[in-house]
């Protein structure tokens, strides 16, 4: 038999990966979340007896596929594994990876070779490269230090041995601290605690910067600035046309920012709103430019100490009013449209605010779970359950149900259509596939009347009020309606208009007509999801 690869041995990888990203997603669609590189496979469960599961069943599908597995090779569950030479721990709350003690002091031997050979003349490039190669990828924002290495090496490819920089040798004296200090901070899979709370800065080329987080703000002026003491990262200085440029500038307002309130957001991920698309990438790599490397640091080194998780999100200059008027420093304005922005926040998130108190879900999914996917989630992933989750950019309405369980805390404006989409895919794949929707409970409506009228589909939870109140004054709601209608016409965008119209009178419809039965629960959310019927598709 001829078991020579029909393409060579060096398209081997490239055929294997096809093989290893069909099983992943195959595994995945089952609510396992999974990891493969080539031959190697590792799933994170939450218990030692859902690991077990998820084993048995990656053996038999691969076995299935014809593939032969060395049983030898599988590792059983285990909260401290080794995979591809990085040390997986989940003893905390969260996955982390790391180095062993080991490796770190052959890191910290080598960095310390290739800095006395340089010191004497040339060292190897291939040394060099794979040891920024692995401490990049393991430790926690060492991306930082390895940039001008990585630069400086691809400016001599083709070269054996080259002669190394001061700012290269700057940066490995830094390497040997930092692997240490930063080992087992990179975070694989955790489910940490996101502020989606309105947080957004903006810089402004002549004037000046500020930023906004909830109800707190700050403004200064470039001129402002220029009279405190000056640091070596700080913009605008002379001889550096980099720090001049908008791109620097709008990175200098996040770092003040989270220097300014980093004690306030510690232990969270926090989303920041900025409308610069040079200045996102740089805060969500930790990668930029060589030139914004000390700025990038000192932000880098402020997360690390408050324990912050920055997740920028790009947003539109026009929808960005707060931000914006504050780096043009207009005061009065600021003040006006802040008022009106704290009446209309729990509005403004509509589309995606499914929030839903965890004691809550953990009761849903024992009873009607586990679930696999989250079909209507923040892009944030700020109200996400599951670890598969959809946004309004993968779009319920469009995406496969197939074969999952999926639960969804549905926004008013699209609620028959995803539910259509979801019986589209119950009709083409019976088996396996299954729903638990928080829809709205209107009296006369024909969607509550359809599933009043198939007990044999839908499954029907109504939850009475824990506090015993009869429900919602009239005056409350008309108050409430008045309130909304105002922010809706002082809003500026017109999709924003459409949205608070929308909100306005579905909230209202259903806060008549079922809200005052008594049955609003207080530990659901108080936009969107202030509903207390749930309909599950049964696989």
């Amino acid at each position: 038999m001829d078991a020579r690869a029909p393409f060579g041995n060096r398209a081997l990888p490239g055929i294997f990966m096809r093989w290893t990203r069909a099983i992943v997603a195959w595994m995945r669609a089952r609510g396992i979340p999974t990891v493969g590189y080539l031959d190697d496979f590792f799933c994170i469960l939450e218990t030692k007896e859902q690991a077990e599961e998820a084993m048995l069943l990656l053996v038999e599908f691969v076995t299935f596929l014809g593939f032969r597995v060395n049983n030898a090779k599988c590792e059983g569950p285990a909260r401290l594994l080794e995979f591809l030479g990085v040390l997986l721990s989940t003893e905390g709350d969260v996955c982390t990876a790391s180095i062993d003690e080991e490796r770190i002091a052959v890191v910290v031997r080598q960095a310390g070779e290739l800095r006395a050979r340089a010191a004497r003349g040339m060292v190897s490039r291939r040394a060099l490269e794979s040891l920024l190669a692995f401490c990049s990828h393991v430790v926690w924002g060492l991306s930082l230090y390895t940039r001008r290495g990585f630069n400086f090496l691809a400016a001599t490819t083709g070269r054996k041995m080259v002669q190394l920089p001061h700012q290269v040798l700057e940066d490995l004296a830094v390497l040997e601290r930092v692997v240490r200090q930063y080992n087992g901070r990179r975070v694989v899979l955790e489910r940490r605690l996101v502020d989606e709370r309105h947080f957004a800065t903006d810089a402004s080329g002549t004037l000046g910067f500020g930023g906004v987080w909830k109800k707190i703000f700050f403004l200064l002026s470039w001129a402002d600035l220029a009279r405190l003491p000056q640091r070596p990262w700080f913009p605008r200085r002379p001889g550096c046309p980099s720090s001049w440029s908008i791109n620097y500038l709008e990175l200098f307002a996040v770092w003040w920012a989270v220097v300014l309130w980093g004690h306030r957001m510690s232990g969270r991920t926090v989303v920041v709103n900025i409308d610069n698309q040079s200045a996102m990438y740089q805060v969500g790599s930790w990668w930029g430019p060589v030139e914004y490397l000390p700025l990038l640091r000192q932000i880098f080194f402020t997360c690390a100490k408050h324990d912050i998780r920055l997740q920028p999100k790009y947003i539109n200059t026009k929808d960005k009013l707060l931000a914006d008027l504050l780096s043009r420093l207009d005061m009065p304005r600021f003040l006006v449209e802040h008022r009106a922005f704290l009446r209309a926040t729990v509005w403004r998130q509509d589309r995606n605010d499914g929030m839903v108190c965890p004691v809550r879900w953990e009761e849903l999914d024992q009873e009607f779970g586990p679930f696999t996917v989250d079909s209507c989630d923040a892009e944030s992933r700020a109200n996400a359950y599951c670890y598969l989750s959809w946004s309004k950019v993968e779009d319920a309405r469009v995406q496969k149900f197939d074969g999952h369980n999926a639960w969804g805390n549905l926004p008013f404006s699209i609620i028959m259509a995803i539910i259509r989409n979801f019986l589209r895919c119950k009709r083409r794949q019976q088996w396996g596939t299954a729903a638990c929707f928080l829809v709205p409970v209107w009296a006369g409506n024909e969607g509550w009347e359809l599933v009043k009228s198939l007990p044999h589909v839908f499954k029907v939870s109504l939850w009475p009020s824990l506090t015993g109140r009869e429900g919602w004054a009239e005056e409350l709601v008309q108050e409430l309606q008045r309130d909304t209608e105002r922010c809706r016409a002082e809003a500026l965008a017109p999709e924003t208009r459409r949205c608070y119209g929308t909100g306005v009178r579905a909230f209202v419809t259903f806060c008549i007509g079922f809200a005052c039965m008594g049955c609003l629960d207080p530990l659901l959310p108080a936009t969107d999801a202030s509903l207390c019927m749930f309909i599950t598709f049964s696989s």
